[in-house]
């Protein structure tokens, strides 16, 4: 409610701000919902693997020397 008042540039909760409050709320419910949430990346998660191998491969792939490979 307190985001979208209806006054343009107002927003307290956007894709790149969030108020304090908010973030603190959504930092609790992952911390307590920690097991449900991982299972939502199970899409995306190399075939009959998880989260943990989900992580390694990102990891792997932020570590490219990407504008060597595409030079």
């Amino acid at each position: 409610m307190l985001s979208y008042g209806g006054t343009r540039g107002l927003n307290r909760f956007t894709k790149v701000r969030v108020d304090l409050k908010a973030d603190h709320a959504l930092q609790d419910f992952f911390k307590r919902n920690l097991c449900a949430v991982e299972t939502w990346f199970n899409t995306i998660s190399p075939r009959g693997r998880g989260i943990l191998e989900l992580k390694a491969e990102l990891l792997t792939l932020a570590s490219k020397r990407w504008d060597e490979i595409f030079a």
